[in-house]
Parts: structure tokens; C-alpha cells; sequence
């Protein structure tokens, strides 16, 4: 009831009141509002625009999408498109299946003119992931359309694994047109961070043939240091300390170095057996509250999707592992997680109550040996502002 009364309340609001209402609209999670949220999409009030866009975002499904992408197409503002891309984003990316969430922004891209639109589409699509959205952004960076390459190139800076690796990689080292080449170079670094069927001893040859290019600029140079932190791989240290000669890395590399040591020192060594990755020793992503609890035995402070815990590997052989999650959900909280590893992307959902239970979310695969993240990332959290879940530990049985 006093939901429903928040939204009522909305007809008759100033535009600073409807502003607010919005907002506690978005917080309380108040799905039923988003049919009367779309109709201040395109409002004349700047700021009642971009809340409106954005709880969409926060609170919609599939089913919005459509009339997303229809005002997409038909504003002419920037500002307004820029929030309706990131509102998009934002409900498809709820989708755990990637072979289906980049659907509606396929079908509007093949009857898209060139143009901004188009490019916002293919924005769109970089961040969504699947067979199919990669099949559409390959055949645009292998046109000759430069502005959608540059397009397709910025929204795989979000890709959520390293499947398009490869190929930007060989724009990245033999492009010719300056832009694209900086766009590729870019989103290359970033990709080097995303989960991949490519060992990091691979990566670092990759990252060292690029930082042997000449043409290659002192700060994308860095950014590829930066990339090489990353990495858990004795070899990868080596190459940071082998920048010690060059003036304008030095620092870059040395900080590198000290980096992949700490790193190292948490690498799992795995023969072939079973293996326990507890959350004492994982390495963490997100913000102070986000930590391990030793009364808890577990991570918790779990409050926004995004935030991961990791674990370096080192495979010493090919294998297949089934992937046993052990978690609890804390009081109305709750949601999906997936747990990536090498070209393996498995979805979990959380269970319920607060007790400890273990959860089998796949087998992963290792096709060659090498080192390897897995890592734990929130995907959506069914109630806003309460916990997605408290981890305490992910075992590899080996299959």
C-alpha cells in the first residue's frame, strides 16, 4: 500500500517532487512503477529525465527494452541518449544467459542506418557478451566503416570475457588509421583483465610484442604495465623488471613487479586433484564494507552486484572441474552470481536463509595448462540495498 501511494503520488507531483519520489521509487525497488517512469523519459526537465532513465535501469526487465530502444532511436538529445544506452545496459545485463540478452539490440542494429544510433546500438552490444552479439561486432570491425569500428571498439571495453581478445589484438598491432588503433589498444588492455580460455603466460607474450612497437604510445605503454600487474606468472615480473632501462616506465614497472609478487603469492597450485579456494585467501574487489569476516568465516558487506572476489591458479594439466559453491543468504537479501574460470562461465543463484549451503553451478574446463583466474562476481541482487550473499568458500572437484 505505501508503495503504490508513492507512485500515485507522482501525477500530481512539481517536477523537484517527482524528481525525489522517483529516486525513493528506485531505492525501495518499486518494480510496478516502470510503465508510469517511462513516460518522463523524454520530460523537459533535464534532471527528472536522467533519474527516470536510470531507475528504468535499476528497476526494469526485458519487457521495457523495446520502448528503451524506441526513444533511443527518436531523441535527439546526447545527454539523453547517453542515459538511455547505460539504462539499457543496465536491464539487459540482469539476463544471465548471454545467448539471449543481446536479442532486441540485434534486431534493431540490422535495421539501423549508419549513424549515431547505430553506433549507440553497437555501444550497447559490447557490453552484453554471446556468440551472437560477437558475431555482429566481428563482421563491424572487419568492415571499413571506421566510426562504427571505433564504436563497436568502445563498447567492448566492457565485454564480460576475453573472447574478442584475438582479434583486437591484430587491429590493435597493424591498423593504420591512428583513431582506431588507439580505440583497439585501449580495449585491448581492458580485455587482457577479462576471463579467458588464454593462459596469462600467453598474455604476457602478447603484452611484451606490443611493448616492443614503436609506435605503440608512452601511455598506452603504461596502461599495457598496468595490464601486466594483473598477472599471476613469474614471467610477467620478469618483464616488469626488465622496464627498469626504460626512463618513462621504470616507475610503472617496478610498481608492476611489486604487484605480480603479492599476486604470486597467493597463486593456487592445482596437480589435477581437488581443490579448497577459501575467502580468507581470495583477492578482493569493492569497496571498504566489502571484506572478510573472520567470526564469518566468509565475505560479507555483498551490497552491490559488481563486486568480485578472485583466485589465481596454476593448472598443471588440462581437466575438467565441477564448481561447488558454498555461500549463505543473508535476511532479505539474495540474487545471481557467476563464477568464471578460464572460457568457463557458470550462473548461480543464491538459496535461502542465512545457514551455510553448498551449491554445484557447473563444470568449468581447462583446456591447457597455465595460469588462470576464477573469480566470483555478483550479477544482480533481488532487493536493492540488502546483501546478495555471504561467501565462504569455491571447491574445483576434479571430474
Amino acid at each position: 500500500e505505501i508503495d503504490g501511494a508513492i507512485v500515485a503520488q507522482l501525477l500530481d507531483a512539481s517536477t523537484r517532487v517527482r524528481a525525489g519520489l522517483i529516486s525513493v521509487i528506485a531505492s525501495r525497488g518499486i518494480k510496478s512503477a516502470v510503465p508510469e517512469l517511462l513516460n518522463y523519459i523524454d520530460d523537459s526537465d533535464a534532471e527528472l529525465s536522467d533519474i527516470a532513465i536510470y531507475s528504468i535501469g535499476v528497476l526494469g526487465d526485458r519487457s521495457n527494452v523495446g520502448a528503451l530502444i524506441a526513444e533511443l532511436e527518436s531523441t535527439e538529445s546526447d545527454a539523453v541518449a547517453d542515459s538511455l544506452v547505460s539504462s539499457i545496459i543496465l536491464v539487459l545485463q540482469k539476463t544471465s544467459d548471454l545467448s539471449t540478452r543481446g536479442e532486441r539490440v540485434i534486431g534493431a542494429l540490422r535495421s539501423a542506418p549508419d549513424g549515431d544510433y547505430r553506433y549507440r546500438l553497437l555501444r550497447i552490444l559490447g557490453h552484453l557478451g554471446g556468440d551472437k552479439a560477437w558475431a555482429q561486432l566481428k563482421l563491424v570491425l572487419e568492415s571499413n566503416n571506421q566510426a562504427a569500428r571505433r564504436a563497436a571498439l568502445l563498447g567492448l571495453n566492457s565485454w564480460p570475457d576475453g573472447v574478442p581478445a584475438e582479434t583486437v589484438f591484430k587491429i590493435a598491432r597493424n591498423e593504420k588509421d591512428p583513431l582506431v588503433k588507439g580505440h583497439a589498444l585501449r580495449t585491448y588492455v581492458l580485455l587482457l583483465g577479462a576471463a579467458s580460455d588464454t593462459p596469462d603466460e600467453a598474455r604476457v607474450v602478447r603484452i611484451k610484442q606490443l611493448l616492443d612497437g614503436s609506435e605503440i604510445s608512452r601511455s598506452v605503454k603504461r596502461d599495457l604495465v598496468g595490464a601486466l600487474a594483473g598477472l599471476a606468472v613469474p614471467e610477467a615480473k620478469e618483464l616488469a623488471e626488465s622496464l627498469r632501462s626504460d626512463s618513462a616506465l621504470s616507475g610503472f614497472g617496478e610498481m608492476a613487479a611489486g604487484q605480480i609478487a603479492k599476486t604470486l603469492a597467493k597463486r593456487v597450485e592445482v596437480g589435477g586433484g581437488d581443490v579448497e579456494l577459501l575467502a580468507s585467501t581470495a583477492i578482493r574487489m569493492g569497496e571498504s564494507q566489502f571484506s572478510y569476516d573472520a567470526a564469518a568465516e566468509a565475505m560479507v558487506g555483498w551490497n552491490r552486484a559488481g563486486y568480485n572476489v578472485t583466485w589465481p591458479i596454476k593448472f598443471a594439466a588440462p581437466g575438467s572441474y565441477e564448481v561447488v559453491v558454498q555461500t549463505a543468504t543473508p535476511a532479505g537479501g539474495g540474487g545471481k552470481y557467476q563464477v568464471s574460470l578460464a572460457g568457463s562461465r557458470l550462473i548461480g543463484k543464491t538459496g535461502k536463509g542465512d545457514k551455510f549451503v553448498e551449491t554445484v553451478v557447473g563444470v568449468a574446463k581447462i583446456a591447457e595448462p597455465g595460469t588462470y583466474r576464477l573469480t566470483v562476481t555478483g550479477i544482480n541482487i533481488n532487493t536493492p540495498g540488502t546483501p546478495l550473499m555471504r561467501l565462504r568458500s569455491v571447491v574445483l572437484k576434479a571430474k
